[in-house]
């Protein structure tokens, strides 16, 4: 796979922006996971507000539920973590995994 930090962000700063202001209308489709092409490559786009974790980071059996490996981008000052990762595909089943503001690894969280 190519490597998914050579990708600049998706969410640009006026998702932040409405996203802050609680005026967003498209949350649907920024937040979750959703099929994108994204600076010439196609690939999945992952985002996630979880404003109080340490770290958070995208696992499934594209990664051996790994969660060094997929690390998501902290969207600083919005809560919102993303990561767009190239040429994974549809039906890859997921999970989020989030480290708290202690340090402590939270239950793998199912996407709804």
């Amino acid at each position: 796979l190519t490597d998914p930090y050579s990708f600049g962000p998706v969410l640009g700063p006026m998702d932040d922006y409405y996203m802050a202001e609680g005026s967003h209308l498209r949350l649907f489709d920024k937040l979750g996971a959703h099929i994108i092409e994204h600076e010439g490559a196609t690939g999945v786009h992952f985002a996630v507000w979880a404003p109080n974790a340490r770290r958070v980071s995208v696992v499934g059996a594209f990664n051996d539920w790994d969660g060094r490996r997929h690390t998501m981008r902290d969207r600083k000052d919005t809560g919102i973590w993303e990561l767009f990762i190239p040429e994974l595909g549809a039906g890859r089943p997921y999970k989020f995994e989030i480290i708290g503001p202690d340090g402590v690894r939270l239950p793998l969280k199912a996407d709804p």
